[in-house]
């Protein structure tokens, strides 16, 4: 399968995770860090890693403890933050995903990050949101992880952003998991 952008997801269970490599997704992120209640432990991220191939594993990261150990131990080459401070301190070799909203951007702190992945807001871009995201995507590498739905996706992909962020859900059970809503967005932007 074809997707006609690049496609962002964060989850936690083997479930999303094997759903979307098959689905073309190219990248999926865990919470590996320990202070933050929904992280994965790093055998429990060895254990899903072993049952999918093909997609570029994001760490992600609040706090700046033990970062460069636990991607080098797990062969991660991709981290996600929320804070600048600690993707400005990893060394070039890491892909950079800095997690944001529109409302708090300032270029300024961009200097060494390779993708901004823009949270938060609406249900539905409103055009002036549209118009600044286009601004952005004019210069930097922009992930846009809201304001779409399986109705409107094919559109904001054509804003010049370089993928969409997807939250995965949570499993029902073990293994169990409704994937209706994410199967419409993938399915929207799947290419013949």
């Amino acid at each position: 399968m074809s997707l006609a952008t690049s496609v962002y997801i964060s989850t936690n269970h083997l479930t999303d995770a094997r759903y979307c490599a098959a689905m073309g997704v190219e990248f999926i992120e865990f919470i590996l860090d320990k202070t933050i209640p929904d992280a994965i432990s790093k055998e429990t991220f060895l254990g899903i890693s072993q049952w999918i191939e093909g997609i570029k594993y994001v760490a992600y990261f609040e706090s700046e403890e033990g970062v460069e150990e636990i991607c080098n131990t797990l062969n991660i080459e991709h981290v996600a933050s929320n804070n600048i401070s600690l993707l400005n301190d990893l060394p070039d070799s890491f892909t950079k995903f800095y997690k944001t909203t529109l409302d708090t951007i300032n270029r300024e702190e961009f200097q060494n990050i390779d993708y901004i992945n823009i949270e938060g807001g609406s249900d539905m871009l409103s055009k002036q949101e549209t118009e600044s995201i286009k601004k952005l995507a004019a210069t930097k590498n922009i992930i846009l992880a809201y304001g779409f739905d399986d109705t409107n996706v094919s559109n904001i992909i054509t804003t010049g952003i370089k993928g969409i962020g997807i939250k995965g859900g949570e499993e029902e059970r073990p293994g169990y998991k409704d994937m209706d809503k994410l199967a419409d967005i993938l399915e929207a932007i799947e290419v013949d």
